[in-house]
This record gives structure tokens, sequence and C-alpha cells, in this order.
């Protein structure tokens, strides 16, 4: 009998049958045979490796965790760079295998620069803050009491003198509307039918179907209706023509500015009209009042269209040579020009 378990040069583990006969008896394969088992083939026992002690020594390993921790140094990096006045960070208390125990020891140094303080709280203390702030100055915005810039300004929150009137437009009769629960509503469901209505050559019946499905959306069903909708584009529409001709028009053109005080103004023009290399900038507003109080409530825009005004200026290279209210409901256009005294 075989006692080396040897197949082709190469020692067998485990279960075998052996048998010294020559040839098998299919039909009794077990005959004059017995089956040898040794229960500890791996004599001594070998360490079985992890999967991560294998990763770990596999070759590029550590070059690709220090392609990674170098990433969530960045990352970080950049986190805490947007704060302005204090950064709040929350862990766990236990660190070892989070971005944060990077940090340690001496993160304030290393990372933060030196003069940067920090402090460790629990759950349940109780924080006391103490204000911090830099000394730059905001100009002229209408923000919550801040000694810094905003990052971003809009144009509608900028201050100035209030303009003149130059002009009065009249487009026609003022439209009839019913009440409404939500002026901000009402304002957008204008704002959204004269920035497709103005911009495409809609037929009757699509027009129509633009003012109708504006309505549903905007739950405006009992405060306009489709015939006001379309004749306030249509008029303001027949006005452009007749004044400028042939003109590229703009619908919720967004600009934006860097200004020099660090922030960045940004915002969105209703309606940007551009004619031989000049511009006009209408701004629609769903005023309801009569006429003589439009025309007192346009100066109050004026800020806010000098602020447009300036941001295509500066981009463009090019002149705007109106600034413009448009009350779609009274019916009227209302040019602004210069400063009040």
């Amino acid at each position: 009998m075989n006692t080396e378990f040897e197949l082709d040069g190469r020692t067998l583990c485990g279960a075998h049958v052996i048998n010294d006969l020559n040839k098998l008896d299919i039909y009794n394969p077990l005959k004059n045979a017995e089956i040898r088992y040794r229960p500890n083939p791996f004599n001594p026992m070998r360490k079985v490796q992890s999967f991560i002690e294998r990763l770990e020594a596999m070759p590029g390993f550590e070059d690709t965790i220090a392609k990674e921790r170098s990433e969530d140094m960045r990352l970080l990096y950049v986190a805490f760079t947007r704060a302005r006045d204090r950064l709040i960070l929350a862990y766990p208390d236990r660190m070892e295998t989070l971005t944060l125990n990077m940090l340690q020891p001496g993160f304030d140094k290393y990372l933060l620069g030196r003069g940067i303080e920090h402090k460790d709280f629990y759950i349940n203390d109780e924080i006391e803050i103490q204000e911090t702030r830099s000394q730059a100055k905001v100009p002229n915005v209408n923000y919550e009491e801040r000694d810094y810039p905003p990052a971003v300004i809009q144009p509608s929150k900028v201050e100035g003198k209030r303009a003149q009137v130059k002009e009065v437009y009249k487009l026609g009769d003022r439209l009839t509307v019913g009440k409404t629960e939500s002026d901000n509503d009402f304002g957008d469901c204008i704002h959204s039918f004269l920035a497709v209505y103005l911009r495409e050559d809609l037929s009757e019946a699509q027009s129509e179907s633009l003012a109708e499905r504006l309505r549903q959306n905007w739950h405006m069903s009992e405060t306009i209706t489709n015939e006001v909708l379309v004749n306030s584009g249509l008029r303001l529409k027949r006005w452009l023509t007749s004044s400028f001709g042939e003109y590229e028009i703009f619908t919720e053109m967004p600009v934006s500015q860097n200004l020099e005080c660090g922030s960045v103004l940004k915002g969105t023009v209703d309606l940007a009209i551009r004619v031989e290399n000049q511009w006009i900038i209408i701004d629609h507003k769903s005023f309801q009042g009569g006429h003589v109080v439009a025309m007192e409530k346009g100066k109050s825009y004026s800020s806010q269209l000098a602020a447009y005004a300036d941001a295509i200026e500066v981009a463009t290279s090019e002149k705007v040579i109106k600034t413009m209210i448009h009350y779609p409901i009274s019916g009227m256009l209302v040019e602004l020009i210069g400063q009040e005294a």
C-alpha cells in the first residue's frame, strides 16, 4: 500500500482511497481498499493572510493611499477656507478611520496656520460663542448689519439715489384681474408668460395654450384670464417693433459682475433688447396700482436697473441707452434717467 500519498511526484493530503490493485473494479471500487484521512494535513499550520494584509502587500498600494490622503486633505482645506469667522467640525469619539484623524496632532499649526484658536466640545456641552468680525465695509447694500461684504449681492438689494422719470409710454388700458392669494405667484405667472411670448413667434392658438398652461401651473385660473396674459405681451411686442424696428431680444438673461468690494453681483434681467450694439433694459413689475403711484414706485427700482446696466456694459463693452419699468397690468412703460438731487 502506498503510504506516501504521492501522485505525479506531489504529496497528497486529506482523505484518499488507497488500493494496490492494478485494475479498478468499477462495480466494486472499494474492494480490497482502505480509506486514509489525515486530520491535520497542514502541519505546522501556516498563517492565513487577511484580505487587507494581502492588499497592503501589493505593489503600488502605498502610492494609492498617499494620493487618496492628498485628495482628502485638499478637499478638507477647501472646506476649511470657506469659513469666514467660525468653523465647526462634528465627529464621533473614535477618529481612527476618519479623514479628520490626519489633523492630529497640532492641526492648527500645520493646516490652519499660527494664531488660530480651537477648542473641543462634547454633544451636551453648553457652548458660548464670541463674535469675531473682519474689518471690511459693505458698500451701499441693504443687508443685515455686518462688517464685511456679502459673497453675493442681488441687484434688488443695491441701494442708491432714486432716478428721475424721463418719459412714460402708454401701452393700452388697464387690464382687469381678480384677487390673488399670492402676489409672488401672480408675478411669476406674468413673468413666465412674457419670457416665452416675447422671445418666440407664437401663433394665436399657441399663445392661448401657453397662457392656459401657466395659469394652471401657478393656480391663477380665478385671477387672470388667457386674454389678459396674451394682451399684456402683445401690446409690449407691438411697442418694441414700432420703437426699434429690428432688434435682438433676450428674456430672463442672467448677469454677473465681480465688484471691487470682493462681492459678486448676480441677477436676472427680465428683458434685454439689443439694437445696433446698444442695449435697452426692461424690468417687468406686476404692480396693480394706478399710473401716478406706478410712476413714483418706479423710481425705487432705479438702483436695481443701474446695477443691471453696469453689469451688461462691463461684460459687453456696449452702452445701455434706456432702463425701463414695464407694468403689464397698468399698461405703461416708465423710462428712468439720472438721479434725483
